[in-house]
């Protein structure tokens, strides 16, 4: 400008007026020294899964805290029963699937069924199970999509973007030393051309910013405000490649989702929706049907589930679209047919159909295809730009965009605030569009024409 001894309970969180022409050249430049992102890890939860551990000698072992942050990070240490069923009952889910009274043996299922839950959720994009988490927008006139888009224009300050995103998740996963060797990792061989390849690496990179993403999480959001621009980039470019061609080709992703999801997008995207985190699919079917067959998660046991194979049918020679590309040659696996959707496309639904013929593994089939997207921005409209005269455009859409959605005052203080963090030589002329922003939101929510007032 970020319940009983040795017995645990698994959770799961899947809880156009133009702005004011402000001349920069007319504004006194303040310098201002950029705080530190920090995020309390007590309060802030970065990836989709906790862990809550009650035990009356949790606290005088070590040796047991460091085991259960390797499995999952984010966890929760209670040596009292009630206060533990108190905070379970605060969570938006809570699924308590075994109970152990071997300490080993509860280590090993528990490693084994956060793997399975993290593959699953890798998959699952579509899926809204997390009140919290918004994966799709059914109404494509929201100001997020935009927002991300803004993002992909910014004239980030490269090397402090980076060095400020590592530095945070540094702070926040202290003391794990194989996520402390990624983010080493990161800070040293981190290059433009390569955010492909560390986007489809097994990591918690791609958690962190999906999860953000679909819970329109600001402040993270910005944090990894380079990262999205790279992809944006190189989706861009292969994206243009595959234009070029003429061609329509279909994808194909398996995926679990829950009866009543089906039924809300049967019933109101017929219109279109746009999906609110990056995600992939593959261009052989067989690959989708084959994770669908393997899913760990049993249909028969948990009911108001359904396995779905999507069909997305691809045909940009009349629609307008996000990018998206196939990425097998910068992947960091090259052998995966695999197809990449930038955040934000927009998709419309064809049809949804149930399979008679497969009833015993009860698979339901969603053929979706491009939806013309308007709202796509010309990259030519923010070239040969000099750095403050494109920050001011992307100030003026951001605007713009808060104006047209519900987000509230606070959502315009934290993304302008994040603007002066990155931007500080740039504060004072960006305090006064924040103002300026602030009040025609007012005026917009209160349902006045600031031109008649």
């Amino acid at each position: 400008m970020g319940c009983g001894g040795g017995k645990a309970v698994a959770v799961s969180e899947r809880k156009s007026n133009k702005a004011t022409n402000i001349s920069p050249q007319d504004v006194v430049v303040v310098q201002l020294q950029p705080p530190r992102r920090t995020f309390d890890r007590e309060r802030v939860n970065l990836e989709s899964h906790q862990l809550v551990w009650c035990d009356k000698n949790v606290n005088d072992s070590v040796t047991l805290v460091e085991a259960l942050r390797k499995i999952v990070d984010y966890t929760k240490l209670f040596d009292n029963v009630e206060a533990c069923k108190q905070y379970l009952n605060t969570t938006s889910t809570d699924t308590v699937k075994e109970i152990h009274t071997e300490q080993e043996k509860l280590l090993v299922a528990l490693q084994t069924d956060v793997e399975s839950c993290l593959k699953e959720e890798k998959k699952n994009v579509l899926n809204e199970s997390n009140r919290k988490d918004q994966s799709i927008d059914l109404w494509l006139h929201s100001w997020w999509p935009e927002f991300i888009d803004i993002l992909c224009y910014l004239p980030y300050p490269s090397l402090i973007c980076r060095e400020r995103l590592v530095t945070t998740l540094k702070n926040y996963y202290d003391g794990k030393n194989e996520e402390l060797r990624v983010f080493d990792e990161f800070e040293r061989d981190y290059t433009p051309s390569k955010a492909v390849r560390w986007y489809t690496r097994d990591t918690f990179l791609y958690r962190i910013l999906n999860r953000a993403l679909r819970q329109h999480n600001v402040e993270i959001v910005f944090l990894f405000g380079f990262f999205i621009r790279d992809l944006y980039r190189q989706l861009k470019e292969e994206y243009e490649k595959f234009k070029a061609k003429k061609v329509t080709t279909t994808v194909y992703r398996g995926q679990i989702m829950s009866l009543d999801e089906i039924q809300t997008i049967k019933a109101h995207s017929r219109y279109g929706f746009a999906v609110n985190s990056f995600f992939s699919t593959s261009d052989n079917q067989s690959v989708s049907l084959d994770f669908l067959h393997r899913s760990s998660l049993s249909i028969t046991d948990t009911p108001g589930l359904a396995k779905i194979m999507i069909e997305i049918e691809l045909d940009t020679r009349q629609n307008r679209s996000r990018p998206f590309a196939s990425i097998y040659h910068l992947s960091e696996f090259s052998n995966e047919n695999e197809f990449l959707f930038m955040t934000g496309i927009n998709l419309r639904r064809v049809k949804v159909l149930f399979n008679q013929e497969d009833d015993d593994d009860k698979i339901y089939t969603m053929k979706l295809t491009l939806k013309d997207d308007r709202t796509v921005k010309d990259d030519a409209d923010f070239q040969n730009l000099s750095e403050r005269k494109l920050l001011k455009k992307c100030t003026d859409l951001l605007c713009d965009c808060i104006d047209k959605g519900s987000s509230g005052k606070e959502t315009a203080a934290v993304i302008f605030s994040e603007l002066i963090d990155w931007f500080p030589a740039e504060a004072g002329w960006l305090n006064i569009a924040n103002q300026y922003c602030l009040d025609k939101h007012y005026d917009h929510y209160l349902g006045l024409d600031s031109s008649n007032v």
